[in-house]
């Protein structure tokens, strides 16, 4: 006796399951925690230009600012630094198209001073100012300290700011001669 198979409910069983999914797949879900870590931020504010509004052979000449400082990382604390670009801390001839100041010296003899005020604008913590009146600092290429802040909740400050030019005698400058000197501010966790 001859026994015939047939295949055709057997491959459609095999072709049902490989094309079939778990129960279990359908409508599942899951979910993943993502968490991060808020950095402090440190920001510097330098205002307008400071002008001395005139320079006077013989005479110590002023000019005032502020320097703002946020800080949202209050616990690390921050210095505020200041030098000058060219390295030498003086006021340089700025071009002169109309040959009006070819005798006038350049750079000055002294390098200009820079005097820090109270901080005021403290939202708590205390400010201390590194380069009082009578202690200020004199600018060279290499940056000094002008305010200290510890990590004491000092998150905003407004620090004010005197620069002080001594111009001697025997600094040759002409009436209409216009000096400048470039001042960099940096800021940076203590």
């Amino acid at each position: 006796m001859k026994h015939r198979t047939t295949l055709a409910p057997l491959v459609a069983t095999v072709a049902m399951l490989a094309f079939a999914q778990p129960a279990a797949a359908v409508g599942e879900t899951g979910s993943a925690l993502v968490s991060g870590t808020v950095i402090g931020s440190l920001a510097l504010t330098v205002p307008a230009p400071a002008a001395i509004s005139t320079m006077t052979v013989g005479a110590n000449e002023w000019a005032a600012s502020n320097v703002l400082v946020s800080d949202t990382d209050a616990a690390a604390g921050w210095v505020l630094k200041a030098n000058e670009a060219a390295g030498d801390g003086k006021m340089e001839l700025l071009s002169d198209p109309l040959g009006i100041c070819a005798a006038s010296a350049s750079p000055l003899t002294n390098a200009m001073q820079v005097y820090a005020g109270d901080a005021t604008d403290i939202t708590g913590g205390t400010v201390t100012i590194n380069a009082p009146v009578g202690s200020p600092l004199t600018l060279s290429g290499t940056a000094g300290a002008v305010a200290t802040a510890g990590g004491n909740a000092v998150s905003l400050a407004t620090v004010p700011v005197t620069y002080k030019q001594t111009i001697v005698t025997d600094d040759n400058v002409k009436a209409g001669c216009t000096y400048n000197i470039t001042v960099n501010w940096a800021l940076s966790t203590s």
